[in-house]
């Protein structure tokens, strides 16, 4: 009876052993997934209205994009046409280019790439700016 009590416990150990390691792979492929893959890519243009850094273990920066147009909502209210979007951290020359922008009120057109989903730690949208350019 000793010996079936060594066998199940050699199993069990193992078998948690095993769902410990397929459970780890199977989050670190599920959160590569997320953070490099993109569901859609383009860009879209207009003036940088809003940009900051916000969040309170994690900083992310996050802006709005008024996109020229106007929407009505349910109210009948006439509301402008806002964007909102995230800049990954690392990314210093897209944030002087983006607040040069806004400084001095030029229109910009914002290179997007828009993740699957987005990640608590990277920003606040699923819309992530990889390249400004200056609207003439």
């Amino acid at each position: 009876m000793d010996n079936f009590w060594t066998k199940v416990k050699k199993f069990l150990r193992k078998s948690l052993i095993w769902l410990m390691v397929i459970l780890i792979a199977g989050s670190t492929l599920y959160i590569c997934f997320i953070r490099f893959s993109s569901y859609s890519n383009g860009y879209r243009a207009g003036e940088i209205i809003k940009f900051s850094r916000k969040g309170y273990v994690f900083k992310t920066f996050e802006g709005e994009m008024n996109l020229g147009g106007f929407a009505a909502n349910n109210q009948s209210e006439v509301t402008p046409t806002i964007w909102a979007f995230s800049v990954y951290g690392g990314k210093d020359e897209i944030k002087q280019q983006i607040v040069t922008a806004m400084e001095n009120g030029h229109k910009v057109r914002l290179h997007y790439k828009e993740r699957y989903a987005r990640l608590f730690w990277n920003g606040d949208t699923s819309y992530f700016i990889y390249k400004v350019e200056e609207i003439e």
